[in-house]
């Protein structure tokens, strides 16, 4: 007898509702060598508050982050704001990655800056494929 198992991908909630900053969706698969999707890909995530501020004084985890698993399609989505820049940066918002072992992260100001949208809500709606193992 074959067994099928379907991994279906989560949101990740990683900002609270009300958590001060722009809310962000930001959605997109991890896609393996020769360009196959990866299903049930661990995936840690983590960034900055609006501030630009991991977080409390003396405390070395970061306040807003959380873990994930790709699903069968290999896609994922993430429910958080948009991070702030370091304090006294004027570029450089970004978010963190932990995919399978391999890290990784995601612009959203300057020229490799992902794009973003903003819904009728005004939720800023943002795509980005993973490729592990070289492949594009």
């Amino acid at each position: 007898m074959n067994v099928i198992i379907l991994i279906l991908a989560a949101v990740l909630h990683i900002a609270p509702a009300n958590e001060p900053g722009q809310r962000l969706m930001l959605t997109g698969r991890v896609f393996g060598a020769g360009g196959r999707p990866r299903a049930g890909i661990a995936m840690r995530v983590w960034h900055t508050d609006a501030r630009g501020i991991y977080s409390a004084a003396g405390e070395n985890t970061p306040r807003l982050q959380g873990t994930t698993r790709t699903g069968a399609d290999g896609s994922y989505s993430i429910d958080t704001i948009k991070p702030g820049l370091y304090p006294g940066a004027t570029s450089g918002a970004h978010m963190h990655f932990m995919i399978d072992g391999h890290p990784d992260m995601i612009l959203f100001d300057g020229p490799k800056a992902i794009p973003l949208t903003r819904d009728a809500n005004g939720v800023l709606h943002g795509t980005h494929d993973f490729h592990l193992g070289g492949a594009k």
